[in-house]
């Protein structure tokens, strides 16, 4: 039977009905110095306001079913949460599995070591309610995103099927590429382009040119912006996320769907109000302009006009007024499902990226570390050290000469 937890630590939690989140108790755990050990468990536990004491069982056959449950046990060269100890057979946790064996069995491979604690109403993860708040929110990003890409599969096929009225793919008018379309590809290029310099800044990857688009103007660079509270919607994905999809979304729908475009305009014109708001708060709050973001404004500014000379927005909008018809809806439906996993998508790929980047950062800081002089003569002088001469010495009686 596979329990939620992942180690011991979490395992142990979730037997003694401490309140925790995952997400944070795995990363406490994985990243404690002393994780192997009792030492650490009992520091870990102690973080989370659990009392505990480790001691050694001498009589483990008579004492074992004396103890009080659960507690952690030292097991076969390893740890184990002891979930309930019977007449007969002994249920403990392993790695988040749940494992039955005879107390005979059981006691065989215990060393007698064991780790108990007591909870109290202090016993919580330091932080829970605003840990539990992002666990909370990471979990409907991610139904969001499976809701979504499964919304697009439904209609997209219910659509090409003849089921819903739906046209995604281009009729026969929409062949005829014109200026307008070849404008709002560039345009979204670009925008593309910008945002992908963002998202940089965003993970802090070195970018030269995303640095000489920042110093245009003789203020501080863009990251002081990037990194504020501001910088992400209700604090949980990043407007340069939101962006590098939206722009995505527009690119591939005007390439394979441009009977969608008249949809694509509606949305465009759903963001102008975020351009003014973001200018504003350059301006007013920030007292800083980032260049980057003033020029995704422009750009959202310029995809409006040239909708609006060419005429792909029409008035009054059909979800509006005049034409609010099932089309219509299922339509609106289909292409704000796509942005919404475009968007999404990015910001589940996002953390991937910056994570691999830290591996990599954490390879280059050891290796540099492992080359240090210092730092081997430091080990070299820890090692046991053994006193030989030259009658002793193997390598001298082979080779009786001296450099």
């Amino acid at each position: 039977m596979k329990m939620k937890g992942k180690n011991i630590f979490e395992d142990y939690l979730n037997l003694l009905g401490v309140r925790h989140t995952e997400a944070f108790s795995d990363q406490y755990f994985n990243e404690h110095p002393h994780k192997y050990n009792l030492f650490g468990l009992s520091k870990m536990l102690s973080a989370f306001g659990v009392e505990n004491a480790a001691t050694r069982i001498t009589d483990k056959e008579s004492d074992i079913t004396e103890i009080q449950t659960p507690f952690i046990a030292q097991f076969s060269g390893d740890f184990v949460a002891v979930h309930k100890v019977e007449s007969e057979n002994v249920s403990f946790l392993w790695k988040g599995v749940r494992h039955v064996l005879p107390v005979a069995k059981f006691v065989d491979a215990w060393t007698g070591i064991v780790l108990l604690a007591e909870t109290s109403e202090k016993s919580i993860e330091p932080d829970y309610k605003k840990h539990s708040k992002t666990e909370l929110a990471n979990l409907l990003k991610k139904v969001t995103l499976f809701s979504a890409s499964g919304l697009i599969a439904v209609l997209a096929y219910a659509g090409n099927s003849g089921i819903l009225p739906l046209q995604i793919l281009p009729n026969q008018s929409h062949y005829i590429i014109n200026v307008g379309v070849h404008l709002l590809l560039f345009v979204n290029f670009a925008g593309l382009y910008v945002s992908w310099l963002l998202l940089l800044k965003q993970m802090n990857a070195e970018s030269r040119y995303a640095d000489k688009i920042c110093s245009l103007f003789k203020q501080k660079d863009c990251n002081n912006l990037l990194e504020s509270e501001a910088a992400k919607l209700w604090g949980l994905i990043g407007w340069s996320e939101i962006g590098f999809g939206y722009f995505l979304t527009n690119v591939l729908a005007l390439l394979f769907a441009p009977a969608l475009i008249e949809f694509i305009a509606l949305i465009n014109m759903l963001t102008l109000p975020y351009a003014f708001w973001s200018v504003w708060y350059q301006k007013v709050k920030a007292k800083q302009w980032c260049v980057l973001c003033l020029l995704v404004q422009v750009l959202l500014w310029s995809i409006f006009i040239i909708d609006w000379i060419w005429g792909y927005i029409q008035l009054p909008v059909p979800l509006v007024v005049a034409r609010f018809d099932l089309q219509s809806l299922i339509t609106f439906l289909f292409v704000g499902s796509c942005y919404t996993v475009s968007m999404l998508g990015i910001n589940v790929l996002v953390p991937k990226f910056n994570s691999e980047k830290s591996v990599t950062s954490l390879k280059q800081s050891l290796n540099s570390m492992k080359a240090d002089e210092s730092v081997f003569t430091a080990l070299l002088k820890q090692q046991p050290y053994y006193e030989t001469d030259g009658f002793k010495s193997i390598i001298t009686s082979f080779y009786p000469f001296t450099i």
